[in-house]
């Protein structure tokens, strides 16, 4: 988690504070389930709001 937190925490989000939430899923967890939460709480998004989060399929620098 570090690691993915670093590599999101350097990239260019146009803002000044961006925030990161988590969630500790059990280290057995396969890799298809962590996909599978993340295209769920997508998913949640996008049934809420009708678009997707504005920096989800943006190409960061």
């Amino acid at each position: 988690m570090r690691n993915r937190l670093t590599t999101h925490s350097k990239k260019n989000w146009q803002c000044q504070h961006p925030l990161f939430a988590f969630v500790e899923l059990p280290k057995d967890t396969p890799f298809y389930q962590r996909h599978e939460v993340e295209n769920d709480l997508l998913g949640g998004y996008y049934a809420q709001l009708q678009t997707m989060p504005k920096f989800q399929l943006m190409n960061h620098q």
